[in-house]
Protein backbone atom coordinates (compact mmCIF):
# COMPACT_ATOMS: atom_id res chain seq x y z
CA UNK A 1 0.00 0.00 0.00
CA UNK A 2 0.82 3.64 -0.36
CA UNK A 3 0.17 7.65 -0.76
CA UNK A 4 0.44 9.96 -3.51
CA UNK A 5 -0.65 13.32 -2.77
CA UNK A 6 -1.13 16.07 -5.16
CA UNK A 7 -2.00 19.99 -4.97
CA UNK A 8 -3.19 22.38 -7.45
CA UNK A 9 -3.70 26.38 -7.02
CA UNK A 10 -6.69 27.66 -8.55
CA UNK A 11 -4.80 30.64 -9.75
CA UNK A 12 -1.59 30.38 -12.05
CA UNK A 13 -0.03 34.02 -10.58
CA UNK A 14 0.57 32.61 -7.18
CA UNK A 15 3.33 30.56 -6.27
CA UNK A 16 2.35 27.74 -3.72
CA UNK A 17 6.22 27.83 -2.33
CA UNK A 18 6.27 26.17 0.85
CA UNK A 19 2.76 27.55 2.33
CA UNK A 20 0.85 24.80 0.54
CA UNK A 21 2.76 21.91 1.83
CA UNK A 22 1.03 19.40 2.92
CA UNK A 23 2.17 16.56 5.46
CA UNK A 24 1.01 13.09 5.83
CA UNK A 25 1.84 12.11 9.61
CA UNK A 26 2.04 8.46 9.09
CA UNK A 27 2.20 7.92 5.37
CA UNK A 28 6.36 6.78 5.66
CA UNK A 29 5.04 3.92 8.65
CA UNK A 30 2.32 2.73 6.29
CA UNK A 31 4.48 2.22 3.20
CA UNK A 32 7.02 0.47 5.31
CA UNK A 33 4.83 -1.61 7.59
CA UNK A 34 3.10 -2.79 4.21
CA UNK A 35 6.11 -3.81 2.73
CA UNK A 36 7.37 -5.62 5.56
CA UNK A 37 4.60 -7.28 6.80
CA UNK A 38 4.50 -11.12 5.81
CA UNK A 39 2.17 -13.50 7.89
CA UNK A 40 3.22 -17.37 8.37
CA UNK A 41 1.91 -19.12 4.82
CA UNK A 42 1.50 -15.20 2.80
CA UNK A 43 -1.61 -15.07 1.70
CA UNK A 44 -3.67 -14.89 -1.66
CA UNK A 45 -6.40 -12.73 -3.54
CA UNK A 46 -6.53 -9.45 -4.37
CA UNK A 47 -6.25 -6.56 -2.54
CA UNK A 48 -10.20 -4.97 -1.77
CA UNK A 49 -11.43 -1.85 -0.34
CA UNK A 50 -15.15 -0.98 1.67
CA UNK A 51 -17.29 1.85 2.87
CA UNK A 52 -19.10 2.29 5.80
CA UNK A 53 -20.84 5.24 7.50
CA UNK A 54 -18.97 5.83 10.25
CA UNK A 55 -21.44 9.02 11.26
CA UNK A 56 -21.87 12.41 10.62
CA UNK A 57 -20.87 16.01 12.00
CA UNK A 58 -20.70 19.46 10.78
CA UNK A 59 -18.51 20.39 7.51
CA UNK A 60 -17.02 23.59 8.89
CA UNK A 61 -16.99 25.21 5.19
CA UNK A 62 -20.66 24.61 4.78
CA UNK A 63 -21.74 24.47 8.08
CA UNK A 64 -23.93 22.15 7.53
CA UNK A 65 -23.96 18.08 9.17
CA UNK A 66 -22.05 16.20 6.73
CA UNK A 67 -21.91 12.44 6.32
CA UNK A 68 -18.18 10.36 7.19
CA UNK A 69 -17.18 7.25 5.94
CA UNK A 70 -14.58 5.00 6.79
CA UNK A 71 -12.59 2.66 3.90
CA UNK A 72 -11.27 -0.55 5.26
CA UNK A 73 -7.97 -1.60 2.50
CA UNK A 74 -6.60 -5.12 3.00
CA UNK A 75 -4.18 -6.76 0.80
CA UNK A 76 -3.36 -10.64 0.18
CA UNK A 77 -0.76 -10.51 3.26
CA UNK A 78 -3.79 -9.47 5.80
CA UNK A 79 -3.08 -5.83 6.07
CA UNK A 80 -5.73 -4.02 6.66
CA UNK A 81 -5.39 -0.32 6.35
CA UNK A 82 -8.85 2.28 7.77
CA UNK A 83 -9.06 5.47 6.32
CA UNK A 84 -11.89 8.11 7.36
CA UNK A 85 -13.06 11.02 4.82
CA UNK A 86 -12.84 13.24 7.86
CA UNK A 87 -9.52 15.00 8.05
CA UNK A 88 -8.08 11.69 5.99
CA UNK A 89 -7.53 10.08 8.65
CA UNK A 90 -5.96 6.74 9.25
CA UNK A 91 -7.71 5.51 11.86
CA UNK A 92 -6.10 1.95 12.27
CA UNK A 93 -2.94 -0.54 10.88
CA UNK A 94 -3.36 -3.86 11.55
CA UNK A 95 -0.44 -5.70 10.70
CA UNK A 96 -0.04 -9.40 11.14
CA UNK A 97 3.31 -10.87 12.44
CA UNK A 98 5.09 -13.68 11.14
CA UNK A 99 3.29 -16.43 13.89
CA UNK A 100 0.00 -14.45 12.48
CA UNK A 101 -0.77 -12.21 15.71
CA UNK A 102 -2.40 -9.05 14.32
CA UNK A 103 -1.45 -5.92 16.33
CA UNK A 104 -2.87 -1.86 15.07
CA UNK A 105 0.43 0.16 15.09
CA UNK A 106 -0.95 3.76 14.82
CA UNK A 107 -2.46 5.21 17.01
CA UNK A 108 -6.58 6.44 16.95
CA UNK A 109 -9.77 6.90 18.52
CA UNK A 110 -12.90 4.34 18.41
CA UNK A 111 -15.58 7.21 17.35
CA UNK A 112 -15.95 10.04 15.10
CA UNK A 113 -16.75 12.03 18.22
CA UNK A 114 -13.56 11.43 19.78
CA UNK A 115 -11.66 12.89 16.46
CA UNK A 116 -13.85 16.00 16.32
CA UNK A 117 -13.04 16.83 20.11
CA UNK A 118 -9.85 14.94 20.70
CA UNK A 119 -7.64 14.92 17.23
CA UNK A 120 -7.13 18.58 16.47
CA UNK A 121 -9.31 20.79 18.59
CA UNK A 122 -8.85 24.30 17.59
CA UNK A 123 -10.08 25.62 20.92
CA UNK A 124 -6.91 24.52 22.85
CA UNK A 125 -3.37 26.49 23.20
CA UNK A 126 -1.60 23.44 21.38
CA UNK A 127 -3.76 22.06 18.96
CA UNK A 128 -4.19 18.19 19.55
CA UNK A 129 -2.51 15.20 19.03
CA UNK A 130 -2.81 15.01 15.31
CA UNK A 131 -3.52 11.42 15.50
CA UNK A 132 -3.15 9.81 11.53
CA UNK A 133 -4.36 13.02 10.14
CA UNK A 134 -3.66 14.36 6.64
CA UNK A 135 -2.18 18.15 7.95
CA UNK A 136 -2.33 21.76 6.05
CA UNK A 137 -2.06 23.98 4.18
CA UNK A 138 1.25 23.93 6.01
CA UNK A 139 2.64 20.50 7.77
CA UNK A 140 4.75 22.04 11.20
CA UNK A 141 4.96 25.58 12.53
CA UNK A 142 4.60 29.26 10.34
CA UNK A 143 5.96 31.36 13.04
CA UNK A 144 4.14 34.11 14.56
CA UNK A 145 1.09 33.11 12.23
CA UNK A 146 2.90 35.52 9.46
CA UNK A 147 4.92 34.82 6.45
CA UNK A 148 5.34 37.23 2.97
CA UNK A 149 4.70 35.51 -0.61
CA UNK A 150 4.87 37.21 -3.57
CA UNK A 151 5.96 40.60 -1.30
CA UNK A 152 2.27 40.49 0.27
CA UNK A 153 2.07 39.16 4.08
CA UNK A 154 -0.73 36.79 5.40
CA UNK A 155 -1.45 36.26 8.55
CA UNK A 156 -2.64 33.12 10.43
CA UNK A 157 -5.00 31.75 13.59
CA UNK A 158 -2.60 31.06 16.24
CA UNK A 159 -2.83 27.97 17.93
CA UNK A 160 0.84 26.71 19.10
CA UNK A 161 2.08 29.44 21.82
CA UNK A 162 2.81 32.03 18.99
CA UNK A 163 3.09 29.82 16.18
CA UNK A 164 0.31 28.65 13.11
CA UNK A 165 0.38 24.97 13.91
CA UNK A 166 -0.68 22.33 11.04
CA UNK A 167 -2.97 24.68 9.11
CA UNK A 168 -3.98 26.51 12.02
CA UNK A 169 -7.43 26.51 14.18
CA UNK A 170 -9.66 24.28 11.59
CA UNK A 171 -6.74 22.83 9.24
CA UNK A 172 -7.14 19.70 6.33
CA UNK A 173 -7.99 17.30 9.67
CA UNK A 174 -11.12 19.21 10.81
CA UNK A 175 -12.43 19.10 7.00
CA UNK A 176 -14.58 16.20 5.63
CA UNK A 177 -12.75 15.29 2.47
CA UNK A 178 -14.52 13.96 -0.85
CA UNK A 179 -14.00 10.08 -1.17
CA UNK A 180 -14.50 7.29 -3.41
CA UNK A 181 -13.04 3.97 -3.97
CA UNK A 182 -10.67 3.21 -6.38
CA UNK A 183 -9.24 0.38 -8.28
CA UNK A 184 -6.30 -0.41 -10.70
CA UNK A 185 -4.80 -3.43 -12.05
CA UNK A 186 -4.26 -5.34 -8.29
CA UNK A 187 -4.70 -2.52 -6.35
CA UNK A 188 -7.69 -1.34 -4.05
CA UNK A 189 -7.74 2.25 -2.37
CA UNK A 190 -9.48 5.09 -1.79
CA UNK A 191 -9.06 9.21 -2.88
CA UNK A 192 -9.53 11.78 -1.15
CA UNK A 193 -10.42 15.28 -2.30
CA UNK A 194 -10.65 18.53 -0.40
CA UNK A 195 -10.76 22.13 -2.05
CA UNK A 196 -9.65 24.93 0.42
CA UNK A 197 -10.55 28.38 -0.59
CA UNK A 198 -9.00 31.62 -1.15
CA UNK A 199 -8.19 33.17 2.23
CA UNK A 200 -8.84 29.81 4.07
CA UNK A 201 -8.16 30.22 7.41
CA UNK A 202 -9.41 33.46 7.96
CA UNK A 203 -10.66 35.70 10.14
CA UNK A 204 -12.37 38.83 11.84
CA UNK A 205 -10.38 41.09 14.08
CA UNK A 206 -10.55 39.56 17.63
CA UNK A 207 -11.71 36.03 16.85
CA UNK A 208 -10.11 33.13 18.30
CA UNK A 209 -6.61 32.90 17.51
CA UNK A 210 -6.94 36.16 15.07
CA UNK A 211 -6.03 39.28 17.74
CA UNK A 212 -5.65 41.65 14.93
CA UNK A 213 -7.50 39.64 12.68
CA UNK A 214 -6.52 36.79 9.36
CA UNK A 215 -6.00 37.34 6.02
CA UNK A 216 -5.79 33.24 5.78
CA UNK A 217 -3.98 31.49 2.95
CA UNK A 218 -4.04 32.83 -0.28
CA UNK A 219 -5.64 31.17 -3.76
CA UNK A 220 -8.02 28.14 -4.09
CA UNK A 221 -6.23 24.59 -3.64
CA UNK A 222 -7.17 21.64 -4.63
CA UNK A 223 -5.70 18.65 -2.64
CA UNK A 224 -6.23 15.23 -3.73
CA UNK A 225 -4.84 12.22 -1.81
CA UNK A 226 -4.69 8.38 -3.48
CA UNK A 227 -3.74 5.77 -0.93
CA UNK A 228 -3.47 2.24 -2.33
Amino acid sequence: MRFSLRGRLGSPAVRIGAVAAVAIATAGSLGATAASATPAGGGGGSPTVTRQYFGSTVEPYTGKNTPVFRYTLTNSRGVQVKILSYGGIVQSIDVPSRSGAEADVVLGFKTLQDYVKYVSPPVIANGGPYFGETIGRYGNRIANGTFKLNGKTYTLPINNGVNALHGGLVGFGNHIWASHAVHGPGTAGVQLTLVSPNGDAGGAKGSLGCPNGCTGYPAQLTVTVTTR
